[in-house]
């Protein structure tokens, strides 16, 4: 790596290894971001609501020196930072940002790794997802909002309301992801 350039990066951990990784990186003070999503689980005498990765395998981390960087290559559980080809795979802060509100705000939110058909075009008019672009899909014969995030080659699943969306007049206006 010539030059470090400062920012959110992806870190590909071992299977279930997420937790361990955010933790040892936290003791070295690196700013860390793992997407979690509440599901409700069933066994034979009890439900019980768990908390699942959003992302399976994947930490976001905010780098700000060459020294975090390495650090975060040597953490027990990470296999390596995702790349493209030579180059680092790196996260924008507002995407982030809207990964962080779906987090926090969606309802029923899923992740998939499925290629949808492209659908009608909307924009979410109301809540903390104001602005975003989606398309809808019908999965299990319920109306779902389709939001891309394109750099993990993943598809985010929310469920809104009606009153929510209005149909997108002017594609360039509409932030997405």
């Amino acid at each position: 790596m010539s030059t470090f350039n400062t920012g959110w990066y992806l870190i590909y951990t071992m299977p279930r290894h997420e937790r361990k990784v955010v933790s040892q990186l936290k003791e070295y003070d690196v700013e860390c971001f793992f997407p979690t999503c509440k599901s409700v689980r069933q066994w034979n005498d009890r439900k019980k609501t768990i908390e699942l990765p959003l992302f399976p395998s994947y930490v976001f981390v905010k780098l700000s020196s060459i020294e975090e960087f390495y650090y975060g290559q040597q953490v027990s559980g990470a296999t390596g930072y995702v790349r493209f080809g030579k180059q680092f795979a790196r996260m924008e802060e507002h995407q982030i940002a809207q990964i962080q509100m779906v987090a926090q705000h969606g309802e029923d939110v899923r992740v998939s790794k499925e290629t949808f058909s492209t659908g009608q075009k909307l924009v979410i008019t109301k809540g903390p997802l104001s602005g975003l672009s989606c398309e809808v899909v019908h999965v299990d014969q319920m109306k779902k909002i389709l939001v891309r995030v394109d750099l993990l080659q993943r598809n985010i699943l929310i469920r809104f309301k009606p009153e929510y969306l209005s149909v997108m007049h002017d594609v360039a206006a509409a932030r997405t992801f």
